[in-house]
């Protein structure tokens, strides 16, 4: 079993970004089957998400949607600092409000007040 790491990297030419997309595609399937063990970062949901909708004219809701689904997959192996909750918790507003998936993070982000120590 080979072991696949994502990137959320992009390419600024839409044709290359549609071969990357589709072939990302492939291993996300993988991925999700457990033929591969996959490393995904949690910001990719977020790229992801925005793939969707601006390249596949997703709507958000349903983009939001797959992006939680494809959370779900316990065979995929998440990291990052940022947190599972956090990151499905982006998902609501995004679906909700009609708006991009980063967009929905920024915003509970800035929910959760933060204290400064001053010393």
């Amino acid at each position: 079993m080979s072991t696949v790491a994502f990137s959320a990297k992009s390419s600024h030419s839409s044709k290359s970004m549609c071969h990357v997309t589709l072939n990302a595609l492939s291993y996300v399937k993988d991925a999700i089957e457990g033929t591969i063990d996959a490393v995904v970062p949690y910001p990719a949901l977020f790229g992801s998400h925005m793939v969707l909708t601006n390249s596949y004219a997703f709507s958000n809701a349903d983009a939001s949607r797959l992006m939680e689904n494809f959370a779900d997959a316990s065979r995929v192996h998440w990291y990052d600092e940022m947190t599972e909750s956090t990151v499905r918790a982006a998902f609501d507003p995004a679906a909700d409000h009609n708006i991009d998936g980063w967009d929905g993070y920024y915003s509970c982000s800035r929910r959760k007040p933060t204290a400064l120590a001053v010393g």
